[in-house]
């Protein structure tokens, strides 16, 4: 995980106004490659489980996200390219409401 509040990820300088660490739940979080390529999601489990889940889908080849092709094709599916950090905390789901944190730059790799 990062250290410190401010990072550059996708050319923009972020800064996270909360407390996060890999046990806060309700979290948006980045996947940073070392290519600059990125990832962002959001859960409602600790980001330690599903950074967790993340690396081992990549280990075993399970799922095809692109983010699993892409640490699997461009970097031999070596999980230890991928840094993460928390963004932001998000409030406990609602039924039938559905959160959606802050757009990310144009031609950037981003799911959720």
């Amino acid at each position: 995980m990062f250290q410190g509040r401010h990072f550059f990820f996708g050319g923009i300088e972020h800064c996270v106004h909360q407390f996060i660490n890999c046990r806060t739940t309700f979290v948006v979080y980045v996947l940073i490659c070392v290519c600059g390529s990125f990832y962002v999601g959001k859960t409602k489990r600790s980001l330690m489980e599903r950074v967790r889940e993340h690396r081992n889908s990549i280990r075993t080849g399970k799922g095809r996200t692109r983010l699993i092709k892409h640490i699997r094709c461009q970097h031999g599916g070596d999980a230890n390219v991928l840094r993460f950090a928390g963004l932001e905390l998000i409030p406990p789901f609602i039924r039938g409401r559905r959160y959606t944190p802050s757009p990310a730059p144009k031609g950037s790799l981003v799911y959720y």
